[in-house]
């Protein structure tokens, strides 16, 4: 037991004799026992539930940013009147996204909305609660590289020299071209001459 005296926040569990043994001050609360069986038997006790409500009222830390597209979910502190809904706001659209309602907060949950990443402020039809970032996913930065593997009229070659190789004989292949040229030149000066001479 660690002797604290209420200043430090309210008592919301106290023992016999007064003095806390569950202090609260904002979403802080403090136990000043140790909770394990050597020395209470509260962990199979019926306040089970106390310690669920202030696991219920606690908030979610919030990430830096969402991704758009993904379903995600953000809490702000705030109590709503009757009817009234958060909106989200960039300065040049405006989106009510998916809401859940609690006693001191509400739980934003997007994934449909918004469509275009930036930063955009929550805020009631009064007052701007906070701000939130949303930005594309990074997925399409992910490189693929063309796999040319099965494709037809590619060679793939292991080795410079075998490539040079491959290339040469290529070459040869079309030089042929220029043979045939030559000896249909030759054949058509002959045929001339012959045509030529013997008539």
């Amino acid at each position: 037991f660690y002797p604290l005296n209420n200043a430090l926040g309210a008592s919301m569990l106290t023992f016999e004799d007064g003095k806390p043994f569950l202090l609260q001050q904002d979403k802080t609360y403090l136990f000043t026992a140790a909770l394990n069986d050597e020395n209470s038997n509260f962990t199979h006790s019926d306040l089970i539930i106390t310690l669920y409500a202030i696991a219920k009222n606690s908030l979610k830390t919030p990430k830096l940013y969402s991704t758009i597209g993904i379903q995600d979910s953000f809490d702000v502190e705030v109590t709503l009147k009757q009817d009234e809904v958060i909106t989200l706001n960039n300065g040049q659209q405006s989106s009510i996204p998916q809401q859940q309602y609690f006693n001191n907060k509400v739980t934003v949950i997007t994934g449909e909305t918004p469509e275009v990443a930036g930063i955009y402020s929550v805020s009631t039809q009064t007052e701007n609660l906070q701000k939130v970032s949303f930005n594309y996913s990074r997925n399409e930065s992910n490189m693929s590289y063309q796999s040319f593997t099965n494709e037809n009229g590619i060679t793939l070659s292991n080795s410079v020299n075998t490539m040079l190789n491959s290339l040469k004989n290529d070459s040869k292949i079309n030089e042929l071209w220029k043979w045939f040229v030559i000896f249909a030149l030759i054949f058509l000066l002959m045929e001339m001459l012959i045509l030529k001479y013997l008539k």
